[in-house]
């Protein structure tokens, strides 16, 4: 009698022994959330998850002789913030500006006839002072405003020595999810990866900055504090600059590691992370 197996049983037992893969587990999700549902007071608090205890409430700063009265609007969810160009808000964020993964996400509100000279910045921080290798050039999340280097309105990131631009026209009266990640390469003196998302879809990641934008890039170590973070204001190399953000804003949060597409969309459609 032959003792040769099936060819039925031979892909069965093909079948039996293929690895499994499975979907790759993503550690908790560390985190700070401003919702900007305040009414009426200044801080806007924080609420924190497996976080350093030195994350802070969002303190406003406004130009002298403007009060921050008109700061609280009705918002995406409850209330946000508004900034007219008179005001930004700034708080402590522990390892923004190290060469670490992290998400900043929020909602935004730009309107259409938003000028050249509001377009920076919605979120911006300093490099880590600690490290030469990148320089000391800003991080800014912004929209475009130099036509020469894409579409004027859309999403744009400064980041290292290069930027990031979405497809997206955002200056329309109408609220957009932004989410912005930024990825360490394996070569720890190569540039973040940086991958932009508008309304849950990924527009744009990173590319080298242009000629000449090197002028930006100093390695005389820069005073604007590392582990901090601006909220429309531009950051200058040594100090903040005059340039405001006009626009309205909700629901910021900034998480200790990178989210994937379909955190992304449910942070979006939930205005929540994690279980």
């Amino acid at each position: 009698m032959s003792t040769d197996a099936s060819p039925i049983a031979a892909g069965t037992f093909d079948e039996l022994t293929q690895p499994i893969l499975f979907n790759r587990l993503e550690r908790p999700i560390g985190y700070a959330h401003w919702s900007f549902d305040e009414q009426s007071s200044d801080p806007f608090a924080a609420v924190t998850a497996r976080l350093s205890a030195a994350t802070r409430d969002l303190q406003l700063k406004t130009r002298p002789n403007k009060a921050a009265a008109d700061a609280h609007t009705r918002g995406r969810f409850q209330h946000a913030i508004r900034f007219d160009g008179n005001m930004f808000a700034t708080a402590a964020f522990p390892g923004i500006s190290k060469n670490a993964p992290h998400t900043v996400a929020f909602w935004v509100k730009i309107p259409k006839d938003a000028s050249l000279a509001s377009a920076y910045a919605m979120v911006a921080w300093g490099p880590d002072t600690d490290s030469k290798k990148f320089g000391s050039h800003p991080f800014h999340i912004c929209w475009n405003r130099n036509a020469s280097e894409g579409v004027v309105g859309v999403l744009r990131t400064d980041h290292n020595r290069g930027y990031a631009l979405g497809s997206t026209p955002l200056r329309d009266g109408r609220w957009h999810h932004i989410a912005v990640v930024f990825i360490p390469r394996e070569v720890p003196e190569s540039p973040m990866e940086v991958k932009q998302y508008v309304d849950g879809r990924l527009e744009g990641e990173g590319r080298p900055s242009a000629t000449g934008s090197e002028r930006f890039m100093s390695t005389d170590a820069s005073p604007i504090a590392a582990g901090t973070f601006w909220l429309g204001a531009r950051l200058g190399v040594h100090d903040v600059r005059a340039d405001r953000f006009v626009g309205e804003m909700d629901e910021l949060l900034i998480a200790d590691r990178v989210l994937e597409p379909q955190e992304i969309v449910r942070l979006m459609s939930e205005n929540r992370v994690g279980d």
